[in-house]
């Protein structure tokens, strides 16, 4: 669990939100043993993600994850 900053309100989410400097706790729960994740953003989920890719990691270790619409980026190209 880490503090983000956000530009809105949104926290992450998108959709209408003011435009204010929002922080919250940003939390990840990795399950070793399935190979799921869940990223947190203040008490709602945002998304989950299965076997995530090295820039999920890099991003977690650099408390930055990314935004919904954006997630994207930490599925595995096979």
């Amino acid at each position: 669990m880490f503090p983000q900053v956000w530009g809105d309100t949104s926290l992450g989410f998108g959709g209408i939100g003011g435009q204010a400097m929002t922080s919250a706790y940003t939390t990840v729960i990795v399950d070793n043993c399935t190979g799921w994740c869940g990223v947190f953003f203040g008490e709602r989920l945002a998304y989950t993600i299965l076997n995530p890719n090295q820039a999920f990691y890099d991003d977690l270790h650099n408390g930055r994850m990314e935004s919904v619409s954006k997630s994207g980026k930490y599925l595995r190209k096979e």
